[in-house]
């Protein structure tokens, strides 16, 4: 059963589709999606409705999405690249995860805006399964990054490199933990990895993100490729 009120849509599933059934675990999930242009605002909305969300909401802007509707421990805000202010970020609740919905792989050149984003979409990768599979991802504590934008910022700190010096140093193991993070792994995964526990892991992480001086993951891996600390 749907129930559409203005821009929000509130769901209570009773029989499940074959995407609904992929990714069941979304249900209690909370999606807002805050994109200007508008036909790519409802496209975004058309695909999100596919998937079996707790709630979906959509505004033109950050200022005018309704997050008070939205409180979920499993909350994710959608943006597209180039929409929003450092102020409009001060506007998002603590505890939302943030996507950030790319043009195109050359986006990504501006990473430094996108320091306290969660991961990335790619427009024209973008289908049903892709998005769900991002929300899964990001909303288990992974960092989403699409294959292309991931090439795309191999590239840029390759580039970099040659006018950079190594202010930072990492041990081995924070070295490794930082290769991990631009793989996207979560600190169960990257626990595993490296046979320690998910809060010996979880330790590891906040000891690289201290180091670099970074406010999140995307920050570290960022600033890992700008240092010449990842291959």
């Amino acid at each position: 059963m749907i129930s559409d009120h203005g821009t929000s849509t509130e769901r209570t599933v009773f029989s499940l589709g074959r995407q609904e059934e992929e990714f069941v675990q979304l249900a209690d999930t909370r999606v807002i999606v805050a994109i200007a242009n508008g036909v790519l605002r409802q496209g975004m909305r058309t695909l999100l409705e596919e998937l079996p969300l707790g709630f979906l909401h959509t505004a033109p802007t950050i200022r005018e999405a309704d997050f008070g509707a939205a409180e979920s421990p499993r909350s994710v805000l959608i943006l597209a690249e180039s929409e929003s202010t450092p102020a409009d970020w001060t506007l998002i609740p603590p505890g939302f995860k943030t996507l950030v919905l790319l043009a195109k792989p050359s986006g990504i050149d501006s990473l430094d805006r996108y320091s306290q984003t969660d991961g990335f979409l790619l427009q024209d990768e973008l289908d049903v399964h892709v998005l769900g599979d991002t929300l899964s991802r990001v909303l288990s504590g992974q960092f989403p990054l699409p294959s292309a934008v991931a090439r795309r910022l191999m590239t840029q700190g390759i580039i970099q490199r040659t006018t950079l010096t190594r202010a930072v140093q990492l041990t081995e193991r924070q070295h490794e933990t930082l290769r991990l993070l631009s793989e996207g792994l979560s600190n169960r995964q990257i626990g595993r990895r490296l046979r320690i526990s998910e809060h010996g892991a979880k330790r590891l992480v906040a000891s690289v993100l201290t180091k670099l001086d970074a406010p999140n993951r995307a920050g570290a891996v960022a600033i890992g490729l700008r240092e010449g600390l990842l291959p």
